[in-house]
C-alpha cells in the first residue's frame, strides 16, 4: 500500500488520539518504561504543526514540528550542556522535531524518514534557519538523522538531563543518555 504524509489542520486534530499513539508506541518499544497518555501531551502542541503518516485509511505514525521564538527560555533545551553558547547568533524561531511514533507493525518501512523529510521541508519552507532534536544516543534513531544532516550540539553529546532522566529503557542500541543534535536549513 502507498503511504502519504499530510499536515493534519486544526479542525482534524485529535490530539487525545495522537496521545494514545504516542502512548501504545512507545510503551511497544519499551515495555519497562511507564508510558501514561498525559504523559505525551504538553502546553506545545496547540502552537506545533502536527503530520500523520497514513496507509489506507490508518494513521500509522505521528510526529510534531514546535516553533521556538525565545530558545534561552525554552524548556526542552534550556537544560542542555552548550545549549545557550550554541544558539548565540541563531536566528528564531528555531523549530524542534518531536514526537516522532510509528506503530509497531510499520518499523523499518520508512514511515519515520517520510514524517522527517516532511518536516524539513515544512521548515524550510518557513524559512526557519535551525532544526534541533533530541534522540538516544547509539540508538538507530541517532544515526537516521545524522543520515537526514542533524550534527551534534557541541557539549550536548551525551546527557541524562530531562527527558532522558526518567527513562528507563533497555535492548539493543538503547541507552540512559541522550544526544541533542542541530541542521541548518
Amino acid at each position: 500500500m502507498q503511504m502519504t504524509v499530510q499536515a493534519l489542520v486544526a479542525s482534524d486534530l485529535d490530539l487525545g488520539a495522537l496521545a494514545q499513539l504516542r502512548s501504545e508506541a512507545w510503551r511497544e518499544k519499551y515495555p519497562s518504561y511507564a508510558v501514561h497518555v498525559d504523559d505525551w501531551t504538553d502546553h506545545y502542541e496547540e502552537t506545533s504543526d502536527h503530520f500523520a503518516a497514513i496507509i489506507g485509511d490508518e494513521i500509522v505514525g505521528a510526529a510534531r514540528l514546535s516553533y521556538v521564538t525565545q530558545p534561552e527560555h525554552n524548556d526542552q533545551f534550556a537544560h542542555l550542556p552548550g545549549f545557550y553558547e550554541f544558539i548565540k547568533g541563531r536566528r528564531p524561531p528555531l523549530a524542534v522535531f518531536s514526537r516522532l511514533v510509528v506503530r509497531p507493525a510499520y518499523r523499518g518501512k520508512g514511515v519515520a524518514r517520510a514524517l522527517d523529510l516532511k518536516r524539513l521541508d515544512v521548515a524550510h519552507a518557513k524559512e526557519i534557519s535551525t532544526g534541533l532534536i533530541l534522540v538516544h544516543a547509539g540508538s538507530r534513531r541517532f544515526a537516521a538523522v545524522q543520515d537526514l544532516g542533524f550534527k551534534m550540539i557541541p557539549g550536548a553529546e551525551n546527557f541524562s538531563g530531562k527527558p532522558f532522566k526518567h527513562a528507563r529503557f533497555s535492548g539493543p542500541g538503547a541507552s540512559q543518555s541522550g544526544s541533542a543534535l542541530y541542521v541548518t536549513l
